[in-house]
């Protein structure tokens, strides 16, 4: 090859390294994109199961807590039923 054809390839490949390299800088930009958007779907997701829960919480109205020992629970049910 003559130093004319060398430096015309040269060149060429630059030319395509430089393209490439543009792409995966965008590729890079666009997976940072896709997180940001799989973090706001997942928050998203957290806030429609809640209102899904307290949807359901409030078609029912009953809600029956209990705080205390295991051996206390079905004293607590009963009184609890009775109060309905």
């Amino acid at each position: 090859m003559t130093r004319e054809e060398l430096e015309k390839e040269i060149a060429e490949t630059a030319k395509t390294i430089d393209g490439l390299n543009q792409k995966i800088a965008e590729i890079i930009e666009l997976a940072k994109e896709r997180g940001e958007l799989r973090n706001r779907m997942t928050e998203l997701l957290k806030q429609y199961l809640g209102e899904s829960f307290r949807e359901q919480i409030e078609d029912h109205k009953q809600v029956f807590v209990f705080k205390g020992k295991i051996k206390d629970l079905s004293a607590a049910l009963q009184d609890e039923i009775r109060k309905v």
